[in-house]
């Protein structure tokens, strides 16, 4: 909800510290930094790493099939999104599809939606 909502100046300034890599499931990274540059926002861009391709590898999906908070759905073991894609949400089924992939349990559940 609006109410809610923290300001795009707000939360790219929280996450673009020098040295910071940031996991994403898609071209996400690279579509912030658009955006801070359509805005004429000062930034350091961002540096990222697309994990969809290791995930498709790893879960054996086609790159095409499937966002986060489908993962639930297409991964045996995922527990379903409180709402899909509301970021903790699609970033908590992300975290859980790489558990089921690499055999690990998850320690801490208590940030799940």
């Amino acid at each position: 909800m609006a109410r809610d909502a923290v300001s795009f100046e707000g939360i790219f300034s929280s996450i673009s510290h020098e040295g910071r890599i940031l996991l994403a499931n898609g071209d996400d990274v690279e579509i912030l930094n658009e955006n801070a540059m359509i805005h004429d926002f000062p930034f350091v861009a961002l540096r990222g790493f697309n994990l969809r391709p290791f995930l498709s590898r790893l879960l054996g999906l086609e790159i095409v099939d499937y966002t986060s908070s489908d993962l639930p759905i297409l991964v045996e073991g995922c527990s379903p999104p409180g709402r899909a894609h509301q970021a903790l949400n699609d970033c908590w089924c992300l975290v859980q599809a790489l558990a089921v992939g690499l055999s690990c349990e998850l320690i801490d559940k208590s940030c799940a939606p």
